[in-house]
């Protein structure tokens, strides 16, 4: 019997089976790379071209950004202004819901109605809408309206998300997955909310940080140290791309994104038309991420940084006694100043201590005494508060003081006003000399911060007050403020003696 030789047909495959195969991959290859499923998948508003609707551009720090969020548990990105940043935060938690599963999503802003805003039609979900109608996506199970868009958001694959406000108290109840802040450098409780995000790095979630300059506490984050152990330094510096800087600092990894890491803003007329209709100080902060400039009203416009700034360290002079000046709380500051024969307030160090009390940075100001003034004798002012009795151990921090370091403080000027106008006068009135009556040493950068824009006023309900906004910097200025009050209290009252005197030694002189 003749054998036969058994040829293998090819297996037809259908229009319909290619169709999903194809899907099956791009799946894949968008759930496993971030990149390619923004640039194929979705599409944002272009406000310069009259509202169109396009794809994001392929630029290399977009792609950059992407890998960051993905890649690295704590995130920022100080950033300048138009470089779609907000757009490629929240297409990134697009895909963290779309390709995830049982996630608690979170946006933050200063206000609950900015977070509502881009959950809703014109950011978040208009991403979500205009995804390829080609595949299956998560659908929405739920969503919440707020007046301003969405406060909350269920898809099918049990992804949650949810806007929040700034605060200490918003997450305390939740379990967060991923936490987006945007604009952090503006808020009023920064500090306490990046406090109380700790639990969510500690449970294995992600936040990622985008915001423009602004002197505070994203300022502090991303330029100094928050503590003592940290390094002073940037850690593993490094420029992958022109235009965005990377290092880390804090326990956060930071890429500052500058304009020019747009190919399309590295020219000069680039930079000359978009300067045209905007202040110095507003493109110096939104697009060169100048953090010594404000967008906030200061609360002292009288100061000059090329005038109270020192030009090279300050040195204590030998044989003049010291001035101390306290501010208590869970936030206690110290500052170390001297006034020379002239006059001449001299701000020699600032030392602020975090979630503390008087006892523990009692120990920092006396081992700064015994390190950098050994020798030189010291007066000292306070807050007034500062005679208050604690609920924990009937002790006043001025008691604390005086019983364990040897410090005794006078109680400050009481009323704000009064304060302030201290330190006006200090601000605007020269010495005999023609010198500044204030001099600041460089290497105070908090209270620089705050002159320049981060002790600012407080805006409520579009109104500017002539108080000041209670912040991070309000511990040292008040420190400063207790301290010029002194000294200008000190100083009339020796002037209006000595004219006292000297107007009768003249009348009888005048008779005689």
């Amino acid at each position: 019997m003749k054998a036969t030789k058994r040829v293998n047909k090819p297996i037809k495959t259908s229009l319909k089976e290619k169709i999903e195969l194809m899907q099956l991959m791009e799946w894949k290859l968008w759930k496993k790379d971030p990149t390619a499923f923004i640039n194929d998948c979705c599409y944002t508003v272009n406000e310069a071209k009259s509202g169109a609707v396009e794809h994001f551009p392929k630029l290399d720090y977009l792609a950059r950004v992407d890998e960051i969020i993905h890649h690295e548990q704590v995130a920022a990105f100080p950033k300048s202004r138009r470089m779609m940043m907000t757009w490629r935060c929240l297409a990134n938690l697009l895909h963290y819901a779309m390709f995830g599963k049982n996630l608690s999503i979170f946006v933050q802003s200063k206000k609950y109605d900015d977070s509502a805003y881009l959950l809703g039609d014109s950011r978040l979900m208009f991403l979500y809408e205009h995804l390829p109608k080609t595949h299956e996506w998560p659908v929405v199970e739920r969503k919440t309206r707020s007046k301003m868009g969405y406060d909350y958001i269920k898809f099918s694959n049990g992804v949650e998300l949810r806007a929040v406000a700034e605060g200490a108290d918003q997450l305390r109840q939740y379990t967060a997955s991923v936490v987006y802040c945007t604009e952090m450098a503006f808020w009023d409780f920064a500090q306490a909310t990046w406090n109380s995000l700790r639990p969510t790095i500690e449970g294995g979630g992600r936040i990622f940080i985008d915001s423009s300059a602004n002197p505070g506490f994203f300022c502090q984050l991303v330029t100094g140290q928050l503590n003592e152990g940290e390094p002073d330094e940037e850690q593993e510096p490094h420029d992958v791309l022109e235009g965005v800087h990377e290092y880390r600092r804090n326990g956060v990894y930071i890429a500052r994104i500058h304009y020019t890491a747009d190919p399309n803003k590295r020219s000069e007329e680039w930079k000359e038309h978009e300067k045209k209709g905007t202040t110095t100080e507003g493109w110096e902060r939104e697009y060169e991420i100048n953090w010594t400039v404000s967008a906030e009203p200061k609360y002292y416009p009288e100061f000059d940084y090329q005038r109270h700034v020192a030009l090279e360290e300050l040195h204590p002079i030998e044989g003049r006694p010291l001035i101390l000046s306290f501010d208590y709380g869970l936030t206690p500051a110290t500052i170390i100043a001297q006034t020379t024969a002239k006059g001449q307030l001299l701000i020699l160090s600032e030392l602020q201590s975090w979630d503390c009390g008087m006892l523990a940075h009692g120990r920092a100001v006396q081992a700064e005494l015994q390190t950098f003034y050994s020798g030189y004798s010291y007066s000292a002012v306070g807050d007034p508060a500062g005679n208050q009795r604690a609920q924990s151990d009937e002790k006043t921090a001025n008691e604390i003081l005086r019983d364990r370091y040897g410090i005794t403080v006078e109680p400050g000027e009481l009323t704000q006003t009064g304060r302030s106008e201290a330190v006006r006068y200090y601000l605007t009135t020269l010495t005999p000399d023609g010198k500044p009556l204030l001099q600041l040493d460089p290497r105070c950068q908090m209270l620089i911060e705050a002159f320049t824009g981060g002790y600012h006023r407080k805006v409520v309900a579009g109104r500017t007050l002539d108080e000041p906004e209670k912040n991070e910097y309000s511990h040292l200025m008040d420190c400063l403020a207790y301290l010029c009050a002194k000294l200008y209290r000190d100083n009339t009252s020796m002037a209006d003696k000595w004219k006292a005197l000297t107007r009768g030694k003249m009348h009888r002189a005048g008779y005689m």
